[in-house]
């Protein structure tokens, strides 16, 4: 009776310690997968109608081509801050290129999804999709009136969901 009490305590705090690891995804540490440069190469986006959840729009923006210069990275460092900037570019008469950053964030790892805060307040959470040493898909939702010129009731709030594909650099 003692041997099974021991072997019913190991197992629950071996389970226990497992759980608290929220890192741990396929045997590899999302943070240390997660952590360098990232560039957005494609972003699907899908617009559902709140209220019978019919698929209205469905596009894909390959920024691999024309759209470069719209893309941007997104960094994320081993302390937790993370960084979204511009594609390099060129200021008129400039030699040497630029890049701005457009958010500054710190960044926690929860299960399967990325959490990003901002220093002024506010989160988003964004289930990763998938992430291995070289892709990464994050996949993002938000509740909105779309934006002029979607063919949409700019009055009414829709269900986006934005993929976007990204490729270690």
């Amino acid at each position: 009776m003692r041997n099974l009490i021991y072997l019913s305590l190991a197992v629950f705090v071996t389970c226990a310690l497992f759980s608290c690891k929220k890192q741990i995804v396929g045997g590899k540490s999302n943070a240390s997968l997660l952590t360098g440069k990232w560039l957005l190469y494609q972003q699907s986006t899908k617009v559902y109608d709140l209220n019978s959840n019919a698929l209205l729009k469905d596009t894909v923006v390959d920024y691999a081509t024309t759209n470069y210069p719209k893309a941007w990275f997104e960094i994320y460092n081993i302390d937790g801050t993370a960084y979204i900037t511009t594609t390099p570019y060129k200021k008129a008469g400039a030699t040497t290129s630029s890049v701005d950053t457009t958010s500054y964030f710190h960044y926690t790892i929860l299960g399967s999804s990325v959490v990003l805060s901002q220093n002024g307040g506010g989160s988003e959470t964004d289930p990763i999709i998938q992430l291995t040493q070289s892709t990464l898909v994050q996949e993002k939702t938000q509740i909105s009136p779309p934006p002029s010129g979607w063919g949409l009731d700019t009055n009414t709030a829709y269900k986006f969901v934005n993929d976007g594909y990204y490729n270690k650099q």
